[in-house]
């Protein structure tokens, strides 16, 4: 399932919200049955130029989220887009980013490989081949 509130806001109210939805995202993905939920990070707040602090709240809010996700046995996905699209569409543009979160937050998360938001990543293969210690439980092309 592909349902995600931003992950990357600096305003607590907004962060609270969004933690919310997202809570409340894992829920139904699991009374549906599915076992993955796509958590496409969204861009910097709007006026923000803080690529690096959009990073570290996204990384922060997925680890909060991590708890309730492996409780209900739900693995979250994180899918690096295109750079062009950092501003309205992920904070991770290539694989190796997002495989260095999922490495740190360990269990519960996974890739999502998409090959039209990754074909220009130098890398793409090497990330994969890195990612195989963790689950990959999305790709597209």
């Amino acid at each position: 399932m592909s349902r995600c509130a931003s992950l990357t806001e600096n305003d607590p109210i907004r962060i609270a919200a969004n933690h919310d939805e997202n809570r409340l995202a894992i829920a139904l993905t699991a009374e549906l049955g599915g076992t993955n939920l796509a958590m496409i990070s969204s861009g910097p707040p709007a006026g923000s130029r803080d690529l690096a602090g959009a990073r570290a709240r996204a990384r922060d809010a997925l680890a909060a989220l991590l708890p309730e996700a492996r409780a209900g046995g739900m693995t979250l996905g994180l899918e690096a887009i295109h750079p062009m699209r950092v501003v309205t569409g992920c904070v991770w543009s290539t694989l190796g980013q997002a495989n260095a979160v999922c490495k740190e937050l360990g269990a519960g998360t996974a890739l999502i490989v998409d090959a039209y938001y990754v074909w220009w990543d130098p890398d793409e293969l090497i990330g994969v081949a890195i990612a195989r210690h963790q689950e990959i439980f999305g790709a597209d092309a």
